[in-house]
């Protein structure tokens, strides 16, 4: 009736332990019911709600991702064409995520021994060196200094290079993971990481096999030349 009004509670009592998670133990539940006589000079004057701020949840996902990473030709098709000085290199790198681009390259190292040369930094490419990236495949190409060459045997180069991907979300993340040439690898999102790598071996044509070769063209423009 309106000269009457009733509240329903229900009340729980926790014994929790003393830890980070306030862990309870044990708990005891009572429902408590409250009738008000509104006739005994009982009024409500208002109500009061406390609101709690609001809380910010970080959450780690774990994304898999496969990195491809070759020495390719000028059709992008994977190969291991031994380099002679002068000739230009290709790298191909891909994934098969299709909600995943390659956008750009943030950098590439040519290692040989302690020689280190540099075609890419902070995305910028040397006058060598050309980038394009579609979708999810970026092609390089690029040629080595001479320095590379000057042993009569030379020794493998090492190309370490980073690529720039954009998610689905259009948000530019970089991830850092090693990848052998033709060997895919995992691409696993971790916290503080922001750099996806990649690393393809060149084998390089010796200087008396680049010299015989030069030798036999040179003689075939002369048998030319002489008819």
């Amino acid at each position: 009736s309106s000269e009457t009004g009733k509240i329903d509670v229900c009340v729980r009592l926790d014994l929790l332990l003393d830890d980070a998670a306030e862990t309870s133990v044990h708990f005891h539940e009572t429902q408590l019911s409250i009738t008000i006589d509104m006739t005994a000079g009982f009024q409500a004057i208002g109500l009061d709600l406390e609101r709690e701020a609001a809380v910010t949840v970080t959450e780690t996902a774990t994304v898999d991702y496969e990195i491809f990473a070759c020495q390719c030709d000028a059709s992008l098709v994977c190969s291991s064409e031994l380099l002679t000085q002068g000739s230009d290199v290709y790298i191909c790198v891909e994934t098969n995520a299709t909600d995943v681009d390659m956008i750009g390259v943030e950098s590439l190292n040519f290692v040989q021994g302690t020689f280190v040369s540099s075609p890419i930094v902070d995305g910028s490419e040397n006058q060598l060196t050309a980038v394009s990236c579609q979708g999810s495949q970026c092609r390089i190409r690029s040629q080595m200094p001479s320095a590379f060459f000057e042993n009569e045997n030379p020794e493998d180069v090492l190309a370490d290079g980073v690529v720039v991907l954009s998610f689905g979300s259009r948000r530019q993340l970089r991830h850092r993971v090693k990848v052998t040439p033709q060997q895919p690898r995992t691409l696993e999102e971790a916290e503080d990481e922001d750099m996806i790598g990649f690393d393809v071996n060149f084998g390089l044509e010796s200087s008396k096999e680049a010299s015989s070769s030069a030798a036999v063209k040179s003689t075939t423009v002369a048998v030319l030349l002489a008819c």
